[in-house]
């Protein structure tokens, strides 16, 4: 392979090394007919799938133009604008060095920038885990990375084409993929939800140190290991960061749609390196977590397609866990990747039609989500029975954000912070959102409180719930 596409190849997948896992398969393009082939599990976009790409946008447009729109963080982009973007992809292949410096220059890393004079916080340690605030890699001038990266396979995704092959069955292993919360017997429970974490950025190494702190008894992520869940990004900005927090903290994981550009494989591979059967139980996909009066459901919204939920067997076990749990008193509190609404968007996704039956029968308490890039609280409503929040600000960088819209439900929390905001120094980056998690916390008496926290560890809003005479969860005046 030519030098030059290959150090390009390194930059895109984030590889540390040049002679990193950047696996290439060249493979002879199919007839003008055909659909695209697939490519292997870790390729990035190579020079002669731009054609494939284009004979797949003819083949499943609205699937491309679903891929190509994420991308550059929109829900959707025209036509005329997805050919343009194929042929800016073309473009960009054909002159892999002037790519390279572009997508170099969005890391800054030959014009660093630290925080102005007074920024600090706990566990503010520039030597270990610097901070660049010039870096701005994963915006919107990062698209031709992301789609370089995405590849094919990607595309082939978002077009229901990529064979994943078969799903881990809860009814293959012993567990079911039900497991016991059975730390800290007889207190409170502290569990750390966080959502679009894995890409390596400064705040989300100071998430996963945080988290070491805390010493959480158990984490879950809701998915998204960036570009596309390859074998180096799965360590790098996944594995490297949790590691230390795996000494005290059971990790659970949902896949997002990044993973599943690698057919989900180096992912599930990290799942199992880390299993023992005492401290890291997760074996599939997805599960259920059991605590007292609480149930933890966490969804696979990707296997069988991005935002659905339809897989016969998948609704039953869904159905069964919910009614259990509701027939037992226990408070049902579903976690997915996907969203069923998003902020100031009026309309509902397909995820949310595809269990709307579950949520009309008021079967979920509550539901938290990542994918779409920011944080905030909702109220539960007629239309949307449950407590809803969207928490997918771990790591992903996204645009601040304003609070004030009601629709699709009014919310009681905004994160409408920025990153750096708030401290008496001069904001570096008043245009990016801040980012953080989500702790829950499940209480001895049967209520919840949800404690929302920074990249720094500062409290941004905390909210109580319990279940009323009516049979709702519903907030509680603090």
């Amino acid at each position: 392979m030519r030098k030059d596409l290959h150090r390009l190849y390194a930059k895109v997948t984030q590889a540390r090394s040049q002679e990193a896992d950047v696996r290439l398969e060249s493979r002879a393009p199919p007839t003008a007919d055909a659909v695209p082939a697939v490519a292997s599990d870790h390729v990035p976009l190579l020079p002669e799938q731009v054609d494939q790409l284009e004979r797949l946008y003819r083949i499943a447009p609205d699937g491309v133009r679903e891929f190509l729109a994420g991308t550059k963080g929109k829900d959707t982009v025209t036509p005329k604008e997805a050919e343009e973007m194929i042929q800016e992809l073309r473009r960009s292949l054909a002159a892999p060095a002037t790519t390279e410096a572009r997508l170099e220059g969005l890391f800054s890393r030959d014009r660093p920038k630290e925080p102005p004079p007074g920024f600090t916080f706990d566990l503010y340690d520039k030597n270990a885990i610097p901070i660049n605030t010039n870096r701005s890699d994963f915006q919107d001038d990062d698209w031709v990375g992301y789609g370089l990266g995405g590849g094919l396979n990607a595309a082939l995704f978002h077009s229901g084409l990529l064979p994943l092959g078969p799903i881990r069955r809860h009814e293959d292993y012993g567990s079911l993929f039900t497991y016991d919360l059975t730390a800290e017997p007889g207190k409170d429970l502290r569990v750390a939800l966080f959502a679009d974490f894995a890409n390596g950025y400064y705040h989300t190494r100071y998430i996963g140190k945080r988290f070491e702190k805390e010493a959480y008894p158990y984490a879950i992520h809701l998915g998204d290991v960036y570009y596309a869940g390859r074998d180096a990004e799965v360590q790098s900005y996944l594995e490297e960061p949790m590691r230390p927090v795996l000494d005290t903290t059971e990790l659970f994981l949902i896949s997002g749609n990044h993973e599943m550009y690698s057919k989900g494989r180096p992912w599930l591979a990290y799942i199992d390196g880390k299993h023992n059967p005492e401290r890291q139980r997760q074996e599939g996909t997805y599960f259920r977590l059991l605590r007292d009066r609480f149930q933890i459901i966490g969804i696979d919204t990707e296997w069988f397609g991005h935002l659905r939920y339809r897989e016969p067997w998948l609704d039953l076990w869904l159905a069964n866990a919910l009614n259990e749990g509701r027939n037992q008193g226990r408070i049902n509190i579903l976690l997915s990747t996907n969203e069923p609404y998003s902020y100031g968007n009026p309309n509902t996704t397909t995820l949310h039609g595809d269990l709307q039956a579950l949520l009309d029968e008021g079967l979920v308490d509550m539901w938290f989500w990542g994918n779409t890039h920011y944080c905030a609280l909702f109220n539960r409503s007629a239309r949307f029975p449950f407590v809803g929040s969207c928490i997918g600000h771990g790591g992903y960088p996204y645009k601040t954000i304003a609070a004030g819209h009601t629709e699709p439900v009014p919310p009681r929390f905004v994160e409408d912070g920025t990153r750096f905001g708030g401290g008496d120094w001069p904001d570096p980056r008043p245009d990016m959102g801040n980012n953080g998690y989500c702790e829950l916390v499940l209480k001895t008496d049967g209520t919840i409180e949800l404690v929302y926290v920074d990249w720094r560890g500062r409290t941004r809003h905390q909210a109580r719930l319990a279940r009323r005479s009516n049979g709702q969860v519903d907030f509680l005046k603090v």
